[in-house]
């Protein structure tokens, strides 16, 4: 029997092996042929999501502004898993639907989660996003309700707000409060950056509702004809009142296989282990 602490570096090892790999193999020859933003350099979040987002906004930090950069009809199914090999590990297995114009979109998703032996949640989310003020100024809403099997009382419903300036822009600076149904878990801040057509760097900060427990996560993005990669890297500066943003790397790859379909995964985003394929119609 492999030990957990094995598999898990041999889980790591693959897919940080996949990251690289797909970079050495598509950068020599590969530009991304756009003029401004367009739908594919969102097929993932970048760092924690707060400034550069996905357009399928599947991370608990990303921010909601990024349902508004879905131009057309799309639908997602992911698995995503954490603790593997685990008696408490879990498995999520998802859907969701997605709807745009490229100015205000909206998602509605159902999750369903089995944790360990013993526990089975269903999470209904939903969210939209729209830019205004001629693409000066986005804002999005987002949230659950998650309910547990064989408890009636155990229930939660959350939602998080948001706002990104110059959301199709060179240049991009966002705010969010994540968890607001209680109390607000979390304030978060992000700029983001294209250094080139190819290259946008962002960073996102963390911290709770009297601004301490100072997290900082700085990442790049790599964008690609058909391929986008993402890395990196969240610290605490403050652990007064624990880490508010995801600490430790992330990496993240997303490939168009079509026109209409791509593949995103990610190490340690939205689980330890993230896979989703989404379909554009």
């Amino acid at each position: 029997m492999v030990k957990p602490d094995r598999l898990m570096n041999v889980k790591r090892s693959l897919l940080v092996g996949v990251w690289l790999g797909t970079l050495a193999g598509v950068i020599s020859n590969q530009a991304l042929a756009r003029g401004g933003e367009t739908e594919n350099q969102h097929s993932l979040a970048i760092s924690a999501g707060i400034a550069s987002p996905s357009f399928t906004v599947n991370g608990p930090f990303e921010n909601p502004v990024g349902f508004a950069f879905n131009s057309r009809t799309k639908a997602q199914i992911s698995s995503s898993f954490s603790n593997l090999g685990d008696a408490n590990g879990t498995t999520n297995l998802g859907g969701r639907l997605l709807f745009g114009d490229g100015q205000a979109g909206i998602g509605l998703g159902y999750n369903y989660l089995k944790r360990g032996e013993n526990r089975t949640d269903h999470l209904f989310g939903f969210g939209g996003g729209a830019i205004f003020a001629d693409n000066m100024v986005g804002f999005g809403v987002s949230g659950y309700y998650r309910a547990t099997e064989n408890s009636g009382s155990d229930t939660i419903a959350d939602l998080s707000l948001a706002m990104m300036i110059n959301p199709y822009g060179k240049y991009k600076f966002s705010f969010g409060a994540f968890g607001v149904g209680r109390g607000i878990d979390t304030l978060g801040f992000g700029f983001a950056a294209e250094a080139s057509r190819q290259i946008t760097f962002a960073i996102d900060a963390g911290v709770d509702d009297s601004f301490s427990g100072l997290t900082l996560k700085p990442g790049v993005g790599i964008h690609l004809m058909n391929v986008q990669l993402t890395a990196s890297y969240g610290f605490e500066l403050d652990s007064a009142s624990g880490a508010q943003l995801p600490t430790g790397p992330t990496v993240g790859v997303a490939v168009w296989f079509a026109p209409s379909i791509v593949m995103q995964a990610y190490y340690e985003h939205i689980d330890e282990i993230f896979v989703g394929v989404t379909f554009r119609f």
